[in-house]
């Protein structure tokens, strides 16, 4: 899937669920990053790499590769490129 249609889904489920909040989270399709993922997108927005983030986080550069994973694995994301430009659209639309 084109990293453009994952943005237009993303927006287009956030925008139907802010007008529907009897919606709950158990049953909701979306798909929402962690804390740490979010941490690790925006310090890889900063143009930081894994060994400089895991330093900076004081965790293993291991781990950071399993959230790398993680999100790549929960938007259907192919490789490193994508990832790259799925995080620029996503940090764009939420700033």
């Amino acid at each position: 899937m084109a990293v453009h249609r994952i943005r237009q889904e993303i927006i287009g489920t956030w925008e139907n669920n802010q007008s529907d909040p009897a919606i709950k989270c158990s049953t909701c399709s979306c798909k929402y990053l962690s804390k740490q993922q979010l941490l690790l997108i925006r310090l890889m927005l900063r143009g930081k790499n894994e060994k400089e983030i895991a330093d900076r986080l004081s965790i293993n550069t291991k781990t950071i590769y399993s959230y790398k994973y993680q999100i790549m694995n929960k938007f259907s994301l192919k490789n490193n490129q994508e990832l790259n430009a799925f995080i620029r659209s996503y940090l764009l639309h939420f700033r």
